[in-house]
């Protein structure tokens, strides 16, 4: 297998997680009850498909400095259409992301590395 390919086999569940790095200087990141909320924008470069989330909430956001990994997964990205029965399907995983913190300041955009080609079984 190649360094950029992955099967659903290898995940439980059966999706990949991204995973990067957040650096907040006012620590204005996260998810807070009863106020606004960060959120994480993704987009697959490759299907042009866009979604946000919501940070997790993040113990240490409030702080200043704030730096964390944040792990998000790639389910709802990733179009796995094999059923019992039917031919492999594979899905190329290729995303921008940023964040925006709770006054709406948009961070840097980041692209993943190389795309990644995910095999569903």
């Amino acid at each position: 297998m190649s360094p950029n390919a992955l099967d659903s086999r290898d995940f439980n569940p059966a999706y990949p997680i991204l995973t990067f790095q957040v650096t907040d200087a006012e620590g204005d990141v996260g998810l807070k009850a009863g106020t606004d909320t960060a959120f994480i924008y993704i987009k697959s470069l490759l299907t042009g498909f866009e979604d946000s989330l919501a940070f997790p909430d993040l113990e240490t956001a409030g702080k200043s400095n704030f730096n964390a990994e944040v792990d998000v997964d790639l389910e709802r990205f990733v179009k796995c259409r094999s059923l019992p029965g039917t031919p492999l399907h594979t899905d190329t995983l290729y995303f921008e992301i940023y964040v925006k913190d709770f006054e709406k300041n948009k961070s840097n955009v980041i692209s993943s590395d190389d795309p990644v080609y995910f095999t569903c079984f």
